[in-house]
């Protein structure tokens, strides 16, 4: 389907209203959420660089190059985040963190459904649809002491090449996103490493446009600066940091220590908070002594790569000789984690179909809330028929996407 010239998910039936979730367990998974991150910031910002990397499984070579004892001190680090995860009546079980890593397409779909729903005159005077790009950029603002006129989003030179090869719905949400930074009277440039020149004491320049560069976001995920940590010792020094010269970075390349390799050291540092709790199910790196129970027990298990890509296997709907296949790669290539199986939550989801007749639909589902400055500030719902083994991203054929709206 399509929307204002922009392509959407195929189509699997609109849906004919937000998702509704209790105002009160978002605030609380916001607050928990954040707060976990930040102990477990503080405590790490404190080891050395051998001791972080041997905990998450990173190069340690990388960790020496960044300066994330800086990042990790700052509040903006938990400042932007989008887990994926599962809402219970009182608990959130966070699968995925989605921490500073180029969110902007997720968020600009976001927008975009919203816009979708408040065409509706009388949803949008009853019910305020939230506008995470919007409460993003607010944020953004907040971190820059001065009007923004440019604004750099960044993407690794490896990673850009990518992006040319990215399905058109994709480059439509990049361009929505572009769109709303506009609408705010920012100029934006899409730039890789090799874009930006640094003098000392003055802002990042754009090699392309000759202008200073007020702020630089991530657009991709960016792991494969971790490819070359020589060249982060040398020649893009200047990308290891919160700063690109005087320009802020945000989020900046210490984002990529959180991950799902860093769940189980979240653990520890989860927050408690009364009637509504986050959780994270027992997650861990696979080992030769323990692929017995992987092997025997898949049914209880999902395979998902640590920090770069996706590549995600459920054990339950996985075939046996697919599953052991898969484990043996993951233990021979590092890079993995097993991550204990929960089934997702159900809902009933009026759609209709044709735009005429309507049906209500038994889907499982997937929360993922956009938080932004520590606090709830709108969400997207991956759903799809109810069954075992879902897995949302990549997006199945006969997987729809909705809003959260807190009440």
């Amino acid at each position: 389907m399509e929307a204002e010239g922009y392509d959407l998910l195929p189509w699997q039936g609109w849906p004919l209203r937000p998702f509704y979730f209790p105002k009160a367990s978002l605030e609380a998974l916001a607050g928990q959420l954040v707060r976990t991150l930040r102990s477990w910031a503080c405590d790490s910002q404190s080891k050395a660089p051998e001791e972080l990397a041997g905990e998450l499984g990173l190069k340690a070579e990388a960790l020496e190059s960044l300066d994330y004892q800086g990042a990790f001190s700052e509040p903006s680090f938990t400042g932007f985040l989008r887990p994926d995860g599962f809402l219970y009546p009182h608990s959130y079980t966070v699968v995925e963190l989605n921490f500073g890593n180029g969110l902007l397409v997720s968020q600009a779909y976001a927008d975009l459904l919203a816009e979708y729903h408040t065409q509706d005159p009388r949803l949008a005077s009853e019910l305020k649809i939230p506008r995470p790009f919007e409460r993003y950029l607010d944020y953004l603002q907040s971190l820059v002491d001065e009007k923004i006129g440019l604004v750099g989003i960044l993407a690794c030179a490896s990673e850009y090449e990518t992006i040319m090869s990215w399905e058109k719905r994709v480059g439509d949400m990049v361009r929505f996103g572009q769109e709303l930074f506009h609408r705010r009277g920012w100029q934006t440039v899409i730039l890789h490493e090799d874009d930006v020149e640094v003098v000392p004491g003055k802002k990042a320049l754009s090699k392309a446009l000759g202008q200073e560069l007020d702020l630089i976001v991530p657009l991709t995920i960016n792991t494969t600066f971790f490819d070359s940590p020589e060249l982060l010792r040398t020649r893009y020094r200047h990308w290891t940091g919160s700063r690109v010269g005087r320009t802020p970075f945000f989020s900046p390349l210490s984002a990529l220590c959180v991950d799902k390799g860093t769940l189980p050291w979240l653990t520890p540092h989860l927050a408690s908070g009364g009637d509504f709790s986050v959780e994270i199910p027992f997650t861990e790196p696979p080992t030769e002594e323990r692929m017995r129970e992987y092997r025997l027990n898949r049914e209880d298990w999902v395979l998902k790569r640590a920090f770069d890509g996706k590549d995600t296997h459920v054990g339950c709907s996985s075939h046996g000789r697919v599953w052991n296949e898969r484990l043996a790669y993951a233990l021979r290539a590092g890079g993995y984690v097993l991550q204990r199986y929960q089934s997702m939550p159900t809902t009933i989801v009026p759609v209709t179909p044709d735009g005429e007749s309507i049906e209500w639909l038994e889907v499982s589902f997937e929360l993922s809330p956009f938080l932004v400055d520590n606090a709830f500030a709108g969400g997207i719902v991956r759903y799809a028929p109810k069954a075992e083994g879902l897995i949302m991203s990549p997006p199945p054929e006969n997987m729809g996407l909705g809003v959260a709206v807190a009440v």
